[in-house]
């Protein structure tokens, strides 16, 4: 996966930390604000107007997505739930979309960014259906769960420069 694959920028992003006679650059960095969850159990749903790609299995989504909260589990706080009712409310709703879809991030087709994320309590991950997605991707396909795994950490409230290192070996 050698293209952007994520709508929020990583530039300028990385804080310096003081520790007294050193400054050190910090891990991550909060949104403008620092949204929080005041809670650490979540629940995650596919959104109803959801419109994956061709191909692409439910059950081979939801379990990408499942592998991906369960990384964030394995080393957070947080546990997560699913919810299967897609009208039900959800901390987190998950969808599939191409180009404009309403929410002003607009993608750009199978050549930008490949899903985004928003800051913790706006709630939704939305993933590019315009690209070809997979659970065992080849080298032209993209890999439901890592991509799951890095906007997840968005929607933690955190992301950075080295947040790419870290979503990727977070398994």
């Amino acid at each position: 996966m050698m293209i952007p694959r994520c709508g929020v920028s990583d530039h300028g992003l990385v804080m310096t930390v003081d520790y007294g006679d050193q400054k050190k650059p910090n891990d991550y960095a909060f949104f403008p604000g620092e949204p929080k969850w005041n809670k650490n159990n979540l629940q995650y749903k596919f959104g109803p107007k959801s419109r994956p790609p061709a191909g692409l299995e439910e059950p081979t989504i939801k379990a990408a997505v499942n592998k991906a909260f369960q990384s964030w589990k394995n080393v957070t706080e947080f546990t997560f739930d699913y919810v299967a009712n897609t009208t039900a409310p959800a901390d987190l709703k998950i969808t599939f979309y191409s180009r404009r879809h309403g929410d002003g991030t607009p993608f750009e087709g199978a050549k930008g960014p490949t899903a985004h994320a928003f800051r913790p309590r706006i709630g939704e991950l939305h993933y590019n259906a315009d690209y070809k997605w997979s659970d065992d991707p080849s080298p032209k396909d993209m890999d439901l769960e890592s991509i799951a795994v890095h906007e997840i950490g968005i929607h933690y409230g955190f992301f950075t420069a080295t947040m790419r290192q870290r979503s990727c070996t977070l398994t």
